[in-house]
């Protein structure tokens, strides 16, 4: 079983102290702008307890800087799980439906009766630059866009019923899995503004590119069997059992030494990063930022997976909603122009 698989990630686990009141107003955040609602929803959503992955990936935040790390995840889940239904099959109608919160990022106001989603990713856009350096929300709003817009892709390989090859499934699950904007909140939690130079450096480039896919890669061992359930072809395991061919246990232990792989290349750079900010000629507060960012991808690729192996969001999934409905309890997604929801119902 997927779930009894370990990963070593070398890097420290810390809890921010603030997660027991991150919970509270979490709660009341989706539960105002309408995420999530009343009763078996709510219930199911607090088992997966978005705070505590918060708490964990953004250790060193507190107060509104975690609240905002609690409400993205929050988000991001809640959003996922809409596609796991009659919308996850029809790609033109995701790609309609993910239009609209791409244009939010580009300065588009939601109109008034705008669904559930569109409010809390308006205000979650809204809180994240408010007084974010203008090169943060320039590249903040392409990763966003770049999440939305492969939820429609997404859909195109359910449909296609096949796994795809490993180039197409890493440039879907990349954006589909959003594992940058993390990174991103975490500059913004940990309040450092990295030097472009730094930023775009190659070993920051490689090692950003690195922990995201740490992030992913684990995820789809753990999320196998509910994926796999829902027809989900953008997984891992399932394209390295395709592709290769190979056995289910070879194909997880080959997704470990993928993880393995990138763990040690980002390690190796790691190494060279002070050297590389003195070349550049980086000050010492501007030193001592790039340093809290590499602290920032290791606190996340550590934080994510402790969440990960304990959440009830992938050991009681399909005991909790059976594959062979919608993976949600209630639609908070619409279909522009139609006033219905992305069911099609009225």
């Amino acid at each position: 079983m997927p779930q009894d698989i370990e990963f070593h990630l070398p890097f420290p686990i810390a809890l921010s102290p603030d997660l027991e009141g991150a919970r509270q107003r979490n709660l009341a955040w989706v539960a105002g702008t309408g995420l999530v609602g009343e009763g078996r929803s709510l219930e199911w959503y607090a088992s997966w307890d978005m705070p505590l992955l918060a708490a964990y990936g953004f250790p060193y935040a507190d107060g509104h800087a975690l609240d905002l790390c609690a409400d993205a995840m929050a988000f991001f889940f809640v959003f996922d799980d809409q596609f796991d239904g009659p919308l996850g099959q029809d790609p033109a109608r995701a790609a309609a439906v993910c239009r609209q919160l791409i244009d939010i990022v580009h300065g588009v106001v939601p109109a008034a009766g705008a669904d559930a989603c569109a409010v809390a990713f308006a205000d979650l856009w809204a809180r994240s630059c408010d007084g974010a350096h203008p090169g943060w929300v320039a590249r903040t709003a392409h990763e966003w866009e770049y999440y939305f817009a492969t939820q429609a892709h997404e859909a195109i390989g359910r449909l296609r019923g096949t796994p795809a090859d490993v180039e197409t499934y890493l440039q879907v699950r990349r954006g589909i899995a959003g594992t940058d904007l993390p990174l991103s909140l975490g500059e913004r939690a940990a309040g450092v503004t990295i030097h472009p130079a730094a930023l775009h450096s190659p070993q920051l480039r490689i090692m950003r590119q690195a922990a995201t896919d740490v992030t992913f890669m684990c995820n789809d061992v753990y999320s196998l069997e509910k994926e796999e359930a829902r027809g989900d072809m953008d997984n891992l395991v399932l394209v390295l059992e395709h592709t290769r061919p190979c056995t289910r246990d070879e194909a997880i232990s080959a997704a470990r030494r993928e993880v393995d792989g990138r763990v040690t290349r980002f390690q190796e750079l790691a190494l060279q990063v002070p050297a590389m900010c003195l070349q550049l000629g980086l000050t010492g507060p501007e030193r001592t930022a790039v340093a809290t960012y590499v602290e920032v991808m290791e606190t996340w690729m550590s934080g994510y997976h402790a969440w990960q192996t304990r959440t009830r969001r992938y050991t009681s999934a399909l005991q909790i909603i059976p594959s062979t409905g919608p993976g949600y309890f209630e639609e908070v997604l619409k279909t522009p122009g139609t006033g219905r929801n992305s069911s099609g119902c009225a």
